[in-house]
């Protein structure tokens, strides 16, 4: 049953725009999406809410950072990975064109707070900032190792659907557009 009264996530870091959190929830009090609403949802759609809600749970002990990054998209693609600028953008592109309406519908299912939305993107930003060092400042290699180990995790989960691992990846496409995926250093 959907809680109309649950107040809607506009804050900085939020995946969404608006949604409600529902008081049928699956699995433990991290996840954030109900229950009935996924029998029909396409696989991809699934995908995306089940990595939000793992995101969730790997970032509930996580210590937001009150220093605001430097969140200039132009400078990070243009100026940080020039070299890797047409491929990204031309995974992008393919990506958006395959997953931008199951990213619209599983956002608009999924609600945090903003303070849980924060703490997301701080565990991504320390995350892909640790991916992003292992593979030398190549962000498309970073993906590829992001992608994959969101993916092993959660085929692990017991709820586990057939993941679609594009959607996961477009999902941190996303969150590289708005800097909470690779953040842009001070000294850029």
């Amino acid at each position: 049953m959907i809680n109309n009264s649950a107040q809607k996530t506009k804050g900085k870091n939020a995946p969404i725009v608006g949604g409600n959190i529902s008081n049928s929830r699956i699995g433990d009090e991290y996840n954030i999406f109900e229950a009935k609403s996924l029998p029909n949802k396409p696989r991809e759609v699934k995908s995306i809410l089940k990595l939000i809600c793992l995101i969730t749970d790997y970032s509930r002990d996580t210590n937001v950072n009150v220093n605001q990054e430097d969140k200039d998209l132009n400078k990070k693609i243009n100026i940080r990975f020039k070299k890797f600028k047409a491929s990204l953008s031309s995974q992008f592109v393919k990506l958006n064109a395959w997953h931008s309406d199951s990213y619209e519908q599983a956002i608009s299912v999924a609600d945090i707070s903003e303070t849980q939305a924060d703490k997301n993107a701080e565990y991504l930003r320390k995350l892909s900032v640790k991916y992003l060092s292992e593979r030398e400042n190549n962000p498309l290699e970073a993906l590829d190792g992001l992608t994959e180990y969101f993916t092993e995790n959660l085929s692990t989960d017991i709820d586990a659907v057939d993941f679609e691992s594009s959607a996961i990846r477009f999902y941190l496409y996303k969150q590289l557009i708005a800097c909470n995926v690779f953040p842009n250093p001070e000294e850029l």
